[in-house]
């Protein structure tokens, strides 16, 4: 996913949470809010992969049972691990960063407030645009926003593409 793809999933996910709490303020939940797009959950299962590899090296060695074939197989497959760890390390990285740089321009642009440390609050201006009419005036961007976060309507890229457009009928709102 694009930064800007990403962006418009965490602004929907924020937006629609404080929106939901408002006027209190609540903990944002950076873990979950960044485990939608799943490059934790693929970092973790390849960190485990390498981890059994590892260990089952380790075990043969001391055991003796280490062929030349299975050390050349052994490495070859800690090798693969170790680059699929060091990529999904950096994705994770690069969604955490867009998501605190997110918070940061929401933040910056009036649309909420910090008022604890990790404790946030929607704006009445961030409230004014959510409640403006999305296009035809049937809906307000908040509903879209809502409705597009939907489980069962999240479709991946498609969706993110949707937020993208609705978070920027919000921000030129």
């Amino acid at each position: 996913m694009k930064n800007t793809d990403l962006f418009g999933v965490f602004s929907s996910q924020i937006l629609t949470t404080l929106y939901e709490h408002f006027p209190m303020s609540t903990h944002l939940p950076k873990n979950e809010m960044t485990a939608i797009v799943a490059a934790r959950s693929t970092l973790q299962g390849a960190q485990s992969q390498l981890s059994t590899v590892e260990g089952m090296e380790e075990l043969l060695k001391a055991a003796d049972l280490m062929t030349p074939e299975l050390a050349s197989k052994a490495k070859a497959k800690r090798e693969k691990l170790e680059s699929e760890v060091a990529s999904e390390a950096g994705k994770a990285k690069t969604i955490e960063a867009v998501y605190d740089g997110t918070v940061s321009f929401l933040s910056a642009e009036g649309y909420i407030r910090e008022v604890k440390s990790h404790q946030y609050q929607l704006t009445a201006k961030g409230l004014v645009h959510l409640n403006q009419p999305f296009e035809n005036g049937s809906n307000t961007i908040f509903q879209k926003l809502q409705e597009a976060l939907r489980p069962e309507k999240f479709m991946g890229s498609l969706t993110s593409g949707t937020l993208v457009n609705i978070v920027t009928k919000f921000i030129g709102g």
